[in-house]
Formats: C-alpha cells, structure tokens, sequence
C-alpha cells in the first residue's frame, strides 16, 4: 500500500514544496525484494525534485514532469513501512495555487490488490515571485428617486492583480440615511451570474460571496441592488477575501460608497 502526505500546508516562500510517500506492507507474510516507485506533477512539473533518503533510494527523471525511485533490496514485515521524502522546487512563473504530488509503487510479484498501490497529495502556493491577487470594489447608484419606490446600485468587484485570490471573495452592502443615518432597506438583489451567493432581501445588510477561483486575473464581477429610501442615502460595500484552506486569514479589499436617492435636477 501507498500513502502520499504533504509535510506542511503550505510551500516555503521561495517556493519549495515537500511531500513524503509511505510504503507499507500491509500484506500477512515478510517482503525481501526490490521496490520501484514513480512519482509526477499533475499540476506542472517543477524546476527540480530531490529524493532521500539516498541510498538505498536511487532517483532520477523519468519523463516530463515524472520522476523514478528505486531500491535494490528491501525487507518489510508485515505492518512494518519504508518512507522517501521529496522536495521539488517550483519554477518561478508557476501559476496554480497548489502544487500536486502524485506517485504509484510498482506492483510486487503475488501482488493482487493494486488499488491502493497510488496516492496524491497538495500544497497552497503562495506565488513568492509576484503572483499576486488584488482586488478592487467599486459601486454606482442612480442620483435621483424621480418618483421611484426604489433606486439601483451596482457593486463590482475587479481582479487587477497577477493571481487568482484563495478562498471565496465576501462583499457586505448596507445603506443608511445621509440626513440622521437611519438604516436604509435593500429590497433586492441581483448577481450577474450562478456563482454569486447572497442573503435573503429584504434587508438593512446585504452579504455576497464568490468564489476566489473565479476571480481570475483580469476578471469584473458585479450584483445589483435596489434601495428604498425617503430621501438621499449613502450606499457603502466593503469587501474581503479568504480564508485559504489550511489557514484563518482575511484579506480586506477595502470599501466602496456611493449617494444615491438625492432631488432630482
């Protein structure tokens, strides 16, 4: 049997990323033979990928991205395991958000259940050499209720940075009265797409959430709102994305205001 782990959850932040495989006799009788074991980058290859302990591993490549580990002679019990550390380094343009490590240990004679001969682990990368997610909010509503019940506001939040962000993207919109600050309803909400996820309306509080992969580089994603008001309001939406799996911090994007509601001119 095979297991692949990741040693941390996150790569270094000169994007080295390490992951160890297990080899474990989970069979009734002792093993004495040679082992074979090949390991790969689904998620693209890396600079390099190092093997130890060597010996009695000998590695090498095998292929784009595809590496072979070999051990001449090895004696496992039963329950007893044998484990190879590896360590890639990931080219500097990488551009996923984790790095995927996948290997399979060849079957031994009298082996049947080859299932379990396969594993995969990942890392978050952190894109050290620039790939980073920015995001900007905006927001613009209608000047003038004009003898309308309510006025439109659109939030747009836009992807200006070098990488997707990790975890989902929130924005939270509420209104209040220019003239006192009273709470100002939001009646309804319409995102420009399936992705978007937002409260119920109506409400003084509006919470939306996108998912960060969406928000590639380059990407504009926008919800409307309708507000109803007495008179002119201030329409403010403050954003933030994360957290990434594996840790608990928030980014914040910052905040977008907008008056909406005023006389008509």
């Amino acid at each position: 049997i095979l297991k692949k782990r990741a040693r941390t959850e996150v790569c270094t932040a000169d994007g080295v990323c390490t992951f160890i495989i297990d080899i474990i006799n989970n069979g009734t009788s002792t093993y004495n033979g040679p082992l074979t074991v090949i390991d790969n980058y689904p998620s693209g290859a890396p600079t390099s990928s190092t093997f130890g302990p060597s010996p009695p591993w000998t590695c090498g490549p095998n292929g784009p991205g595809q590496f072979r580990c070999d051990n001449p002679g090895i004696v496992l019990m039963p329950g007893a395991s044998t484990s190879i550390v590896v360590k890639a380094v990931m080219p500097a343009n990488y551009q996923s958000d984790s790095v995927e490590n996948c290997a399979a240990v060849k079957a031994i004679p009298g082996e049947v259940d080859l299932t379990n001969n396969k594993a995969c682990a990942k890392e978050r990368f952190r894109h050290p050499n620039g790939g980073q997610p920015i995001l900007r909010i905006t927001k613009v509503c209608g000047g003038s209720l004009a003898g309308a019940a309510a006025v439109s506001c659109r939030i747009t939040v836009s992807s200006v940075g070098t990488a997707a962000p990790t975890g989902p993207v929130r924005v939270n919109d509420a209104a209040t009265l220019v003239s006192g600050g009273a709470p100002v309803q939001i009646q309804t909400v319409t995102p420009d797409g399936a992705e978007w996820a937002c409260g119920p309306v109506p409400a003084n509080a509006l919470s939306c959430q996108i998912p960060g992969a969406v928000m590639t580089p380059g990407t504009s994603r926008y919800f409307d709102v309708t507000v109803s008001a007495n008179g002119e309001f201030e329409n403010c939406a403050r954003g933030s994305y994360g957290p990434a799996q594996g840790d608990d911090v928030v980014y914040p994007i910052g905040q977008a205001c907008a008056k909406g509601g005023g006389p008509s001119t």
